[in-house]
């Protein structure tokens, strides 16, 4: 299998690949290259479209906001934005990801400068046109408690942890802290900031298989796989020997 994938690190500051890479607060929106020059099979097209709207929560549309997705076909995977350029949410929130292959699956993410797609959206298999919409939360409103979120739907589940670095008396929490549900490596699906208390709270991520959550700190970064049911003590601690 073929797989496409623009860097990241525009989006996402610590990969769980670079240990000790201080993160970002607020991730700034990617902006990868346009159909760059690569090799291996070309990447299918089709005459589907996804459309629907980013809104903000306790508001309206959010414009400017950069949307993708990871296209995943029969023998090939591809983020939207590598296969098609930047994608940005028009003033009303508004968005359109075209030419998408018949029978492919979807995962829509999006990403504004100080806004988090805490809940990942439900992956969408298209046999025809299809809407989805997704909510970005400022990060002023952010919260590691399960009351501020949507109970989950019937097969997915909510993930919640803490983010702590080892310190000279113990541990201290990490303030500020990225972690991430990755739906594929390195393709962040949902994503969020530790609060005061090092705490976090990650929602729509699916529980039926094992899933890759990722955490980084300013004293290292790492992943876990988390089984099936598993939702609460999804902790991380980085630094020390």
């Amino acid at each position: 299998m073929t797989r496409t994938l623009w860097s990241l690190s525009t989006f996402l500051a610590v990969a769980c690949g670079n240990p000790g890479t201080p993160p970002k607060l607020a991730p700034s929106p990617p902006v990868p290259e346009s159909a760059p020059p690569r090799a291996g099979p070309a990447i299918p097209t089709g005459q589907l479209t996804l459309s629907g709207t980013v809104t903000t929560r306790g508001s309206g549309g959010l414009g400017g906001v950069f949307v993708d997705a990871w296209v995943q076909t029969t023998g090939t995977s591809y983020s939207y934005s590598y296969a098609h350029g930047a994608t940005l949410s028009d003033a009303t929130g508004d968005f359109l990801l075209g030419s998408l292959p018949e029978s492919s699956t979807l995962q829509f993410v999006a990403s504004g400068d100080g806004y988090f797609q805490q809940c990942a959206s439900p992956p969408v298999t298209l046999v025809a046109d299809a809407q989805l919409n997704a909510e970005l939360v400022p990060r002023a409103k952010l919260s590691a408690s399960p009351d501020s979120v949507p109970p989950p739907a019937p097969g997915f589940r909510l993930i919640t942890g803490t983010v702590s670095n080892v310190v000279a008396m113990g541990t201290a929490p990490a303030v500020g802290a990225i972690v991430d549900y990755e739906s594929v490596m390195d393709f962040p699906a949902a994503l969020v900031v530790t609060d005061d208390n090092g705490r976090y709270l990650l929602c729509g991520v699916p529980d039926d298989g094992a899933v890759s959550i990722c955490a980084g700190s300013s004293a290292g970064s790492g992943c876990r796989t988390i089984p099936p049911g598993q939702s609460t003590d999804i902790d991380f601690a980085f630094g020390g020997d």
